[in-house]
Parts: C-alpha cells; structure tokens; sequence
C-alpha cells in the first residue's frame, strides 16, 4: 500500500532515501522518442528519471527534482544517469541491437559541487561509449549567476571540442536566449513546448524566424511538445529536422519505447543513417530559392524525393513541367535528354563533391538546375536540387545589374567578379552573354575559396607581396575594411605568360545600392612598362649576383643550406623548408644537424663536413637517411667550402632526394603515407647503428586504438580506411624531425624517435596519445577514439633483434 505523507514528510523521505533508492536500482530510466521529420526515423531518446520507490509508490520528477535542487543533491542524480545510461552501452550488440543516443539534463549544481566533465568522461571511458551518442541538454538559467557563469561556459566549451554535443533546452522560454546564442555555442537548439501549445499562425511565424536563424548559424533546430499531425508537418515543411512529444509517445521504459515506435512504422536508426541525417539537416527549407532534396542509392539504381517546397511546386506550374516521381530508377531517368542531363549532374556531383549544374528545356520553358551534395553514406547520397526558370531571372534587377556591368565595364577591364560575404554567393562575370554570366553562378565554400586564393598567390603573385594581396582578397574581413568606404584598391607585382612580374592594380567597388554585402571585384593592368625585368646595362653586376641568389632561394627546387665552421646553420632556402616542412628559417639557424635530429645516421655527414670546414674539400653525392613527418627518405648531399679574403667562413650545400628504395610500397603504407612492417624494420637498424656509433639513445612505441572493433562494427569499411588514414595524417602533422610513424596491423601505430630518458619519451608519446583523441570526427563521420601504449628504450635491450620483439605485429 502506498504511503501517505504531507509535503514536509514528503520531501524529508526523498532527501533521506536518495543514496538508497540509487544504491538499491529505484531510479528508473524512462525514454522519449526523437525523430526525425524527413525520414520519420528513430534517430535517439530522451532520458527521464522516474523514482519507483516500494513504499512510496511512483515518483514523478515534479515529486523529487525541486527537492533535490533546493538541497543541493540533483548531483547525485545526474551522475546517476551518466553512468547508468553508459552502462548500458556495454551490454549491446553493436552489429545486431539498436543503439541509440541519449539526451540527459544537467543542472547548474553540476558545475558546482562535482567535476561533472570529469564524471561523465569516466563513465564514458568505462564502458566505451562513443561521445556522439551523448547529448547533453543545458538550459541559459545555468549562466544567470555571474559567479559560476564563467566556470560553466569553460566546462561546457571543454565537453563540445571533446566531442560531446550540448543542446540548449527550452529555448525561448527565458528572457534572453538570442543573447544567449551570441555568447555562447551549442550544437542544438531544443525549441519550449510552449510554442506549440498555442499552435496560432503567428507562433507559427515565429518558429519559423528561429529555424531560419538556427540554420543560418549552422545550428540543429529540435521542437518539443509536439502532440498532432498538423504539428508535425508544418514543423517538417519549415525544416525543424527533429522532433519530440506525446504524437509519437509518452516517456518509457526501453522495451516498451521500442515497441510502440515499431507499432507506429518509425524506421530504428543507426550510427552512419544518424551521421547522414545531421549532414542533410544543415539544409535550410526557409527560403524564397525553389529546392528539393532527393537521395540517390547507387547500389539499387533508384532515386528517391526526400523534400519538395511549394516554390519547387510552382515553378514546375509556371513552365508547365511535371514532377518527378517519389520514388525512381536510374533506367526511367534515360528517357529523355532533360533526365538524361540531371542523371550526370548527380553522378558527376556525387564525386567530384562540388555544385553541378545544367540548363536545358524541362515542360515549355528553359529552366537552369543546380546539384549540391549534402550528405552521404553507405552507397548511397543525398542532394539538393535548385530549380531557376531562366525567364523570370532574366527580368530581375540582379540580371539588369549583371547586363550593365557586362556592357559598359567588361570592356574596360575583362575578368570580373561579384561576391556576397553573407550568403558565399559567387558570380563570374567574363562574357557579353547576360544568359551566360548568369548561369555561372555558384555557392563558394569558404575553406576551399581561402585555400585556392593562398594557391594562387603563391603560383602568381611575387613573394614580397603575396601575404599582403591574400589579406587584401580576404572575404572574411572585407566588410569591416571596407566600412564607411566605396572602395579598396592596392597594386602588386602579379606574374605574366613569359614569366615577367607586372605591376596590377586589384580593386574591389561596395555595391551596397543593389545588395548589401556585396562587391565587385576586378584588376586593371598598369602600363607594361612597370613590369620587373634585369636590364645589365642599368644595374650593377653585384646586384644582378645577389637578385640571382635571391631568385635560386626562392624559385629554385634545389634544396639549398649554408652554415657556419661549427656546422650551424645560417640559412637555406624555401625548397629546403619545405621539404622538412618548416615554416620558417628561424626554426634551424643556430643549430646542427644533431640538435635538430634530422638524420637518423649523423656520422657520414659530420665527417664530411669536417673534411669541408677543415681541409677546404669539396664533399658531393654523400648517402645519408633523413626523416620528414614520420617517414625515411634517401639523400645525397654534396657540400663546398665558403672562402672570404682566403679564409674558410662556413659552407655551402644542397641535397636531392634519392628515396625511391624508402619512399614505395616494399616499405611504405601507400594508404596511410607511413612506414609498414618492413619500413620500421629499416627505421630500428638505423637507429641503432646511429646508437652505437654516437651513443644516441632511442624509443620505440606502441599505440594501440583499444575500440577499434566497436568502430568496425558501427561503420563501413571505407570509414574504417579513412579513420586510419587520418590518425596517420595527425600524428604526421604533429612529428618533429627524427621521429618515424609506421603502422603494423589492426590498429597499431608504432613510432620510433631519438630521446634521452624514459621520462622524455613517455612525454612524446603522451602528447602523441592526445593527438589521436582529440579527433572527433572522420570525413563528416563523428568517432571516439581510446589509447593504450606502451614504451621501451634502446638502452633497456640488447641489440637490434631484442629491439624488434617489442614491435607489435
């Protein structure tokens, strides 16, 4: 019989019995549905305690939540959750039971009375959870408090770039989310069930104004409280990719939660289908652009119509075009030229990963399509299709803008561009054909745009000037340069069809009366006369000699050095540097080959250098080992002497690259760009010939990714291809000269570097260990990744062959 206690006695009984009911298993976890609005899928649950206490009955958290926030003991309960929920984790079987994510609440005593970080990373380690499967839900009340706002927003900071992702729950329910969200990051916003209890057309508007803004800032949108079809489908037209609430049902037990999604149609989730999902959320629906998002399965040939807005629907009246089908094969696609061409359009967009795009006559009309990529998986890929009826774009003001630029500055000036710094809109503007120009537009991706800019300019633009012209082009900055201003403008030295550098005047004109944000960007040549070019009978033969030099440092792939008579270096040039990977000469002055540990056997060149510095002999083709991010390379180095009023100065040098006995695939990992087995078996008798002869000492370490079985059983085998390729990439980029990156079997790395104690080699591998867990994500794919490693010294073995016993193969 359920016991009856006023309120007082009430609360006191659920202070007192907390530790107990945790102890004893009377907390229970019930979980609510989320799904997703385009594929109607179970993408994840909610956890919701409920307290089945044997002599109280049922506890709702109305009952025992209040209480245990106002005596500061709602801790204990999170951390309850974490590991309980966790637990759970290592009892499934990742291949054949559904494993679902999970949402938690945490409170703003979290961050106060318990290292709340500490404790869910634990948990999460205990039973190798993947991070992506943990949301942690936070509400903007947490941060009122001026004296913990500063310690909950580093800790909040410190889960999201772990890997975790942190959703704001009840958004708009208080009096400053919006400022909340120019403050803060989040990967997902929880929208308050109250905007959907009064479900009138200006809730509706507002919804939607949040949905648009949350994309805009690359932020999920999930709606909660949503109890009726009507709500559903208006939430899954405006693009609110999830959503939570009793039309799919009330929170249960797991067993139970599974059973009526399966009752109600809802397709179970997966790791990679939930990775997918994510990719095609970014999509903004909130737009005045006619779009459709279709998947393509190139396994099955067949296509599939995920989305369609009404402007798609009346665009397609408009030129009197029919749509096409929900659900298709490739073979229906051949049928005609039109279908033909969109058919290619995806193919080709589906590998070369960039906008496609074609114009041809669909119904009566000609109608301009554009094929983004969105999202991908297991053979299978997603895209949005942009639908532009050429005739009423050619009547637009943007079109008459284009049309005059066209007539009346191409002439002038030739190659021209117009770019939004908001939208990444990017049109070229290079032909008297309105219909043209127009039809070139594309979508920009910032991270590629900035990439391709720094190419340029280091193929082009003299190396004096190039940093200053890339920061000149750079979109990110330009509205706050250009502030107050009509126009930028600044002149380089930009290199010609004969090799020669002419002088170009680069400007970039705000075109704030058609659209703000907006520039148009063009260069105008200045007389050829300005261009730089040696006339020997105007310039001294000393300058010539020095531009010469200067020239060969930086144009030349000759991988030139020079140092002083203690054989430390003063300088080399570019190609050097990048051939090591430095980023600056500041990196190696001072210092000699062994400080730097640039070769692995020192001996062959010290002694010729001596021979150099000592005896004033030319040195030329010597052998030697090199290591550059992680791998061996062959070298031939030949070195003469510096002479100054008689005298030897220092020495003059340049090495070329001879590696093709390392560098191929007898030992090399051509995949992952690392050494294989019989790579670091090379790399250890180097090392240990180098040991014996200078008393080097050296370290061999294993690291081992212990989850990498989970992974396999979670993703494909390309992820899996990819994940160790990128391990290998990171460390790679992490490496310092001297230390060798290879890779046994599995998942097993193995790195071989010079070190003087076990206290500087557990160092580095420590630092190594981090590098691979901080990745968070493979190709879009999220991951979480485990070490184990082990370390042994040179001078803890006996010779090569007990070296070698320690690899693990």
């Amino acid at each position: 019989m359920k016991r009856q206690l006023n309120m007082q006695e009430k609360n006191e009984w659920i202070i007192s019995h907390l530790d107990q009911a945790l102890e004893e298993g009377w907390i229970k976890h019930y979980h609510q549905p989320i799904v997703n609005t385009l594929t109607n899928t179970l993408v994840g649950t909610e956890v919701l305690a409920r307290w089945e206490d044997p002599e109280m009955g049922m506890l709702y958290p109305g009952d025992f939540i209040p209480v245990l926030e106002n005596n500061h003991l709602i801790y204990k309960l999170d951390i309850y959750t974490v590991r309980k929920m966790c637990a759970t984790y290592a009892e499934v079987d990742w291949q054949k039971d559904v494993v679902l994510p999970f949402s938690f609440n945490l409170s703003r005593q979290d961050f106060i009375y318990c290292d709340i970080y500490e404790e869910i990373e634990a948990a999460v380690r205990k039973y190798d959870v993947p991070r992506d499967f943990v949301h942690i839900e936070i509400t903007e009340s947490m941060f009122t408090d001026p004296a913990t706002q500063e310690k909950i927003r580093e800790t909040v900071s410190l889960l999201r770039k772990t890997g975790y992702t942190v959703w704001m729950d009840d958004f708009g329910s208080g009096y400053s989310s919006l400022n909340f969200l120019k403050d803060f990051f989040v990967d997902e916003l929880k929208l308050d069930r109250d905007f959907l209890t009064n479900f009138s057309q200006r809730s509706q508007d507002i919804i939607t104004s949040v949905v648009d803004m949350a994309k805009k800032l690359g932020i999920h949108v999930l709606a909660e409280g949503v109890e009726t079809k009507e709500q559903f489908d208006f939430l899954r037209k405006i693009g609110c990719e999830q959503v939570q609430g009793y039309y799919f049902g009330a929170p249960m037990p797991w067993e139970e939660c599974l059973e009526n999604c399966r009752r109600q149609g809802l397709v179970m989730s997966s790791r990679m289908q939930n990775t997918y999902l994510s990719q095609i959320g970014k999509v903004n629906f909130v737009t005045d652009s006619a779009i459709s998002l279709v998947e393509m399965d190139f396994q099955k040939r067949q296509g599939y119509i995920l989305y369609i807005n009404d402007y798609y629907r009346e665009t397609l009246q408009e030129i009197g075009a029919d749509q096409i089908p929900r659900v298709f094969s490739f073979d229906d696609l051949n049928f005609s030229p039109f279908y033909s061409s969109l058919l290619n359009s995806f193919l080709r967009a589906q590998y070369s990963e960039k906008e496609e795009a074609f114009t041809a006559v669909h119904g009566k009309n000609p109608v301009r399509f554009i094929v983004e990529k969105i999202g991908h998986k297991e053979g299978k890929a997603a895209f949005k299709l942009t639908l532009i009826s050429v005739i009423s774009a050619r009547d637009s003001e943007e079109q008459v803008l284009l049309n005059k630029i066209n007539q009346h500055l191409y002439p002038l000036y030739g190659s021209m561009r117009l770019f939004n710094t908001v939208t990444n809109q990017y049109k070229e503007i290079g032909t008297s054909s309105s219909d043209k120009s127009y039809s070139k537009i594309r979508t920009s991706v910032d991270g590629q745009r900035s990439l391709a800019i720094k190419l340029w300019a280091e193929e082009n633009v003299f190396v004096d000037d190039r940093q200053r012209f890339i920061n000149f082009i750079d979109f990110n900055t330009l509205d706050e340069r250009i502030k107050g201003r009509a126009f930028l403008t600044d002149i380089f030295r930009v290199k010609q069809k004969n090799g020669d550098y002419q002088m170009t005047k680069y400007n970039i004109i705000t075109m704030s009366d058609f659209s703000e944000h907006t520039y148009l960007f063009y260069r105008d040549d200045i007389a050829p006369e300005s261009r730089l070019h040696f006339k020997e009978t105007e310039v001294e033969l000393s300058n010539i000699v020095h531009d010469i030099w200067s020239s060969a440092l930086i144009e030349s792939d000759l991988r030139i050095f020079w140092k002083d008579t203690e054989r430390r270096f003063l300088g080399a040039s570019q190609s050097f540097l990048d051939f090591y990977g430095l980023k600056s000469v500041a990196e190696i002055i001072g210092k000699t080959d062994e400080e730097l540990q640039m070769n692995i056997l020192n001996e062959p060149f010290r002694m010729e250098e001596d021979k150099v510095l000592r005896e004033g002999k030319t040195s030329t083709d010597v052998i030697g080992t090199t290591t550059v991010k992680g791998q061996l390379y062959d070298i031939r180095a030949s070195k003469f002497p510096i002479y100054h009023e008689g005298k030897i100065i220092g020495l003059v040098g340049y090495f070329i690259d001879t590696s093709s006995g390392k560098n191929n695939a007898k030992f090399v990992n051509e995949k992952m760009k690392i050494m294989n087995v019989n790579g670091l078996l090379e790399t250890i008798l180097n090392f240990e010939t180098n040991r014996v002869e200078t008393g080097q000492d050296y370290a061999l370490a294993n690291i081992s990714i212990t989850n990498y079985q989970r992974h396999l059983a979670t993703y494909n085998k390309q992820i899996d291809t990819n994940l160790l390729r990128t391990i290998a990439q990171r460390i790679s980029e992490k490496l310092s000269l001297g230390q060798v990156l290879g890779h046994t079997t599995g998942a097993n790395f193995v790195l071989i570097y010079p070190c003087k104690d076990m206290a500087q080699a557990n160092e580095v591998l420590k630092k190594i260990a981090q590098v691979i867990q901080d990745i968070h994500e493979i190709d879009g794919t999220p991951c979480t990744l485990f070490t184990e490693s082990n370390v042994t010294l040179s001078t803890d073995t006996t010779g090569v062959a007990a070296m070698v016993s320690h690899l693990k193969i």
